[in-house]
């Protein structure tokens, strides 16, 4: 059982990473709509520290340490939750964007983030028994 959700954890770390790669383009539609010039940075790094944690993710059965993992998963998520909070103060602001156009955006981001949250804490929690159970056999 352990095994099955380490590895449903890994698979879903990857699966929605890329997933956002792909979609990046409903991102980049939206950040052209807000006035705050940071916001492509964030989106930047909250995608490509999405892939670290993508590619970490298939290494995790081999590499004993999570060290780049963690890190990765904290580093997406603080770019995310800064990406989701730029676009969230200029909805408040009431410029260009709309709740409409930005909501596929927010939510997929927003989900993202808890996948990548989620994901982690399974992982801590599984690996540090599997590897126990490996030693005890």
């Amino acid at each position: 059982m352990k095994e099955k959700l380490f590895n449903i954890a890994r698979f879903s770390m990857f699966a929605v990473a890329i997933i956002q790669l792909t979609l990046s383009q409903i991102h980049i539609e939206i950040i052209m709509k807000v006035f705050a010039d940071e916001i492509g940075f964030y989106l930047f790094l909250f995608i490509i520290f999405g892939l670290v944690v993508a590619f970490n993710s298939i290494n995790l059965k081999r590499n004993k340490g999570i060290l780049l993992d963690v890190i990765g998963v904290i580093a997406a998520s603080l770019a995310g939750y800064k990406y989701v909070t730029l676009l969230l103060t200029d909805l408040e602001l009431g410029n260009v964007l709309t709740v409409k156009e930005a909501a596929l955006s927010l939510n997929f981001s927003m989900i993202t983030i808890g996948i990548y949250i989620v994901g982690l804490l399974v992982i801590l929690l599984t690996k540090g028994k599997r590897e126990k159970d490996e030693i005890l056999d």
